[in-house]
């Protein structure tokens, strides 16, 4: 990945919170293999040390910054960077996992009354 100001805002909005948190979901995803048997306490060190520090970090941080280069400009970035440094930006960013899985829940409870 090109080391530019496009990149450098993608990065500095990944680290404030700004959006999905791919690390979240995976070291979520991991936990879940675990409890489900799916995966050994072994693998799943192993796969969390590939995903934080290892090559397969590098590969997807470069695929999520394909990704934001592809869907913003240079002018929204630094929009979302300072809305995200601001107190409101930073509180939607602590809030918004909760907020994701609360209506996920939501969803499903709708989605089971439609079904009865």
């Amino acid at each position: 990945m090109p080391d530019d100001a496009i990149t450098k805002e993608i990065n500095k909005l990944r680290t404030l919170g700004g959006g999905f948190n791919i690390g979240e979901a995976i070291a979520f995803k991991i936990r879940e293999d675990v409890k489900n048997n799916d995966l050994t306490e072994a693998q799943a060190a192993e796969m969390t040390a590939y995903f934080t520090v290892g090559r397969g970090k590098r590969l997807l941080d470069n695929a999520i910054n394909s990704i934001y280069r592809r869907r913003f400009t240079l002018q929204e970035l630094k929009e979302l960077n300072r809305f995200y440094s601001s107190p409101a930006g930073r509180k939607m960013s602590a809030e918004f996992p909760v907020i994701m899985l609360q209506s996920l829940m939501a969803a499903q409870m709708v989605k089971d009354l439609a079904g009865k």
